[in-house]
């Protein structure tokens, strides 16, 4: 404040000098000295060096000898900082026993006590698949860098240094890029995985962060050539298909249903136009739709295998 006491101000004499200057007791002038505090708001890594304050006074003739006080500077560390940017939703339709990238975003790494890094631990927290699904550190030519130790299950892999080297923040941040996920379940399940990353400077541990990894299974496709063909009034019944109907699934052996509508029915009026199968044994059907000019058939197929559900067809 501009004045501490009655005859006692405070001004600021250089950056790093205070003058406390004004005629009042000595009580007053020690008060004010006792009172006196430090701080530093420096943030980004200060000096942890010991500091120290000298104090004088003068009476206004002669000046007093130098008091040294000594202040220990104890640095605090702070963690790093993860951002694995843009997409942290990875979504795949495909064959996922390919390896699969998890960071594609824009990665940032920082440390501002530290040009360094520890390790980053990467863990599957979610595997629906078991041990069939994993986190693989392909390393390439920064494996002379940074290794990647995976654990026995394989749902976790620790990001270090590699022996006799320093791990760079750069050197992480590619590492992070050599990162996939792997699947090689015979039927995969669908949903969603959660992958945690977790940088350490090998004193405290930054934020986890995660990237979530959603396999959506590709539909059962059928596919045909085009096909046509003629049916004639009061004639027996007619293939409406060819024989080379093909239906396929990426996962699933068997199929559990197939639909079939007659879109332009022009006689369902009296239900006359229907569709049917000889093997009825095997085959059953019921009609779920009849609206004017389409019907509507359900085919329960009995867990049949997708080869026969062609032959079906």
């Amino acid at each position: 404040p501009p004045s501490l006491f009655q005859g006692i101000s405070l001004n600021l004499h250089s950056i790093s000098t205070l003058l406390l200057q004004g005629e009042d007791t000595l009580q007053n002038y020690s008060n004010v000295i006792n009172s006196l505090t430090y701080v530093n708001t420096y943030l980004n890594n200060p000096i942890p060096l010991t500091r120290v304050f000298m104090i004088s006074v003068f009476d206004g003739i002669k000046s007093s000898n130098q008091v040294n006080i000594s202040l220990l500077f104890i640095a605090v560390n702070d963690p790093p900082v993860l951002n694995l940017g843009k997409p942290d939703l990875l979504t795949f339709m495909k064959d996922i026993t390919q390896n699969i990238s998890l960071v594609m975003g824009d990665v940032t790494l920082t440390d501002i006590d530290n040009t360094t890094l520890s390790s980053i631990t990467v863990t599957l927290l979610d595997n629906p698949d078991g041990m069939e699904e994993s986190i693989i550190y392909v390393g390439g030519p920064l494996s002379d860098y940074i290794t990647g130790n995976t654990s026995y299950d394989s749902n976790t892999v620790i990001l270090t240094p590699a022996p006799g080297t320093t791990g760079t923040l750069q050197g992480f941040k590619i590492a992070l890029k050599l990162l996939v996920y792997r699947n090689l379940a015979a039927e995969v399940t669908e949903g969603i995985r959660r992958v945690q990353f977790v940088a350490s400077d090998g004193v405290h541990n930054a934020v986890p962060t995660y990237i979530n990894v959603s396999i959506i299974l590709p539909p059962t496709l059928i596919t045909a050539n085009g096909y046509q063909t003629n049916y004639t009034q009061n004639g027996p019944p007619v293939y409406i298909t060819s024989s080379n109907v093909n239906v396929s699934d990426l996962e699933p052996v068997f199929i559990s249903y197939v639909n079939v509508t007659i879109f332009n029915a022009y006689d369902t009026s009296t239900q006359n136009e229907v569709i049917g199968h000889p093997n009825t044994s095997d085959l059953i059907y019921t009609i779920t739709t009849w609206k004017e000019n389409t019907t509507q058939y359900l085919f329960h197929v009995n867990n049949i295998s997708l080869v026969s559900a062609g032959q079906f067809l």
